[in-house]
């Protein structure tokens, strides 16, 4: 590589209410997943998921200001952390992800 010019560019995922982001104005065949070993064609269910998904705000990111940790059932957590301590392998889409911490 000596002498040659490297060009670097790093492409953010896209938000939620942006999905899908497809090519070829064709969603249904223009919608890829990118995995670590390659990007992959979406299948027609997961592009309904995503344009669903983006018409809406999701649950998870409301700010719920009257509540506080103190409404947090403490044996529901322990319960919930115990069980992600006895994971070790998840397999989704043919892909294995390793949880090696979890903190709460």
């Amino acid at each position: 590589m000596e002498g040659k010019t490297i060009i670097i560019i790093k492409i953010p995922n896209a938000n939620r209410q942006n999905k899908p982001v497809y090519i070829n104005n064709n969603p249904i065949t223009g919608t890829f997943k990118r995995y670590h070993d390659g990007d992959y064609r979406c299948t027609k269910e997961e592009i309904k998921v995503m344009f669903s998904e983006s018409t809406e705000q999701s649950k998870d990111e409301i700010i719920l200001e009257e509540y506080n940790i103190d409404n947090i059932d403490k044996e529901t957590l322990e319960s919930y952390r115990k069980d992600l301590s006895y994971i070790k392998e998840i397999t989704t889409n043919g892909i294995i992800c390793r949880i090696k911490n979890v903190y709460i």
